[in-house]
């Protein structure tokens, strides 16, 4: 049941109605629910996965609160961690790690006899059990106090809006929401359908109109020529950024409706001018879970920073799957993260570059053509080959199909890199629902219209469901 099928709207009109006759604690255990609907709409049998998850850190979320022996809460974090570590790396990695197993044994003679039955990743896994590893860590730092409602923990671990691709929520943000009387007044209102419009114009009109092209590129690399390259390249980076970005806003949107606050999860990364930069924008709570619960107990231990930052960024890089160009992405944004390190300590942005708006515009240029469009190639390369392949046609002549390609990700991208300008320049993505009513209007109508004239009405998935 996706955000941008039909299913769904009259799923979320069914329970919308009736979540606003009901009081909060009722409230909370219809959108359990619902969330539980939501999700076992994929495959039942997922249900049984989460259920277990939820109850395995419930418990051991209540014995680390409870114990003071040392010995035994290491022991209740290491159980919660292992169980929680092995779903995710069966399901997710199980299949790499045998065919990697089975090719170092095949030169020695050895041909394994075992197989692996075709694995199906659970939507939604990589998510749901880092914001429930989240919990029992902060647990046992002491951070938060355990929840005794299992009711209230159920939810806070489905919740449906956020629930297959994020934001990855703290414990300590979302659950008092959840604790508390919600008020859905017309501000509320105002800023849930402005970031539903913004999210379905962000995923109908950009990222599925310039999915094909990117597909069509990746899977014949060696039909794209010269600028036919760079043009499928950037159009590759913002159909990553416009499918993800726009299912997170989607979810915030409704999650304002039902009066959350869930976390923004972009901020405008397509403006980014440095690679650290870029960190701080994109898939945002993904990039803080790694920081809070890896990075900073090795600085704790004194870990060089540098090895960390590798670590870290490779890390972030298996988590999207076990793939050679994944690994590549992740390492080699490190590497860059510390380039960017040292240039930021020297001041060299700012002595050269400075506040001089035409300055930053070919920056940002610079930075695009030849740091994130590559690295966002790495991403999306299916296999060596294909990545020396596409190098060696970079410097051949252009095709007559550049100047549609070009066109296609021109006419889509800039409406929304304008909005992203603004929300930069004001430094809030909410700026327009807090205008004067006829400015609110006008974009609610600018969004639909878009949406209407150019949507692409079949239900493309989102991409990050793979994740």
């Amino acid at each position: 049941m996706a955000f941008n099928s039909l299913t769904f709207l009259g799923f979320f009109a069914v329970v919308y109605a009736l979540y606003l006759i009901l009081q909060r604690s009722w409230q909370n255990r219809l959108l359990l629910v619902a969330s539980y609907v939501f999700y076992g709409y994929w495959d039942l049998r997922f249900l049984l996965l989460i259920w277990t998850s939820t109850l395995v850190d419930y418990v051991c979320g209540l014995a680390l609160q409870r114990s003071e022996d040392a010995r035994r809460r290491k022991l209740y974090l290491g159980l919660s961690l292992l169980f929680n570590l092995s779903i995710l790396c069966y399901f997710k990695y199980a299949n790499f790690f045998f065919e990697s197993f089975s090719r170092i044994l095949e030169p020695m003679g050895w041909a394994p006899s075992i197989t692996l039955a075709k694995i199906i990743l659970p939507i939604g896994i990589s998510f749901y059990t880092f914001q429930s590893m989240g919990y029992t860590i902060d647990v046992f730092r002491r951070k938060i106090t355990a929840s005794r409602s299992l009711l209230d923990f159920a939810l806070f671990i489905s919740f449906f809006p956020q629930l297959l691709a994020g934001p990855i929520e703290k414990f300590s943000h979302l659950m008092p929401q959840m604790q508390a009387n919600r008020e859905i007044g017309a501000r509320e209102l105002r800023e849930g359908i402005f970031l539903i419009l913004y999210g379905y114009f962000q995923k109908l009109c950009v990222a599925d109109n310039l999915q094909p092209h990117v597909n069509m590129f990746f899977l014949l690399p060696n039909e794209h020529k010269g600028w036919a390259i760079v043009s499928s390249l950037f159009g590759a980076a913002f159909y990553l950024y416009a499918d993800y970005a726009g299912y997170s806003n989607v979810a915030r949107g409704i999650g304002r409706l039902l009066g959350f606050q869930l976390t923004a999860n972009f901020r405008q990364p397509s403006l980014a001018l440095s690679v650290i930069d870029l960190w701080s924008k994109w898939n945002v709570t993904v990039t803080d879970w790694f920081k809070t619960y890896v990075a900073r107990p090795l600085i704790d231990k004194n870990w060089p920073r540098p090895l960390i930052v590798i670590l870290v960024t490779t890390l972030i890089g298996f988590w999207h799957g076990p793939s050679f160009n994944y690994l590549l992405w992740g390492f080699l944004s490190g590497c860059l993260v510390l380039i960017n390190r040292v240039l930021r300590r020297r001041r060299l942005f700012e002595r050269f570059i400075g506040d001089h708006p035409l300055k930053k515009g070919l920056w940002w240029l610079f930075m695009m053509g030849f740091v994130f469009i590559p690295l966002n190639a790495i991403f999306f390369v299916h296999s060596r080959e294909d990545m020396i392949l596409i190098l060696r046609n970079l410097f051949l002549p252009a095709q007559s199909m550049a100047g549609l390609v070009t066109l296609t990700w021109l006419m889509f991208a800039v409406p929304m890199l304008g909005f992203d300008l603004l929300f930069e320049i004001k430094d809030d993505q909410l700026y327009l629902t807090k205008q004067h009513w006829t400015i609110q209007l006008a974009a609610w109508a600018l969004l639909s219209s878009f949406i209407l004239v150019s949507g692409e009405m079949v239900s493309h998935e989102f991409h990050y469901f793979q994740f």
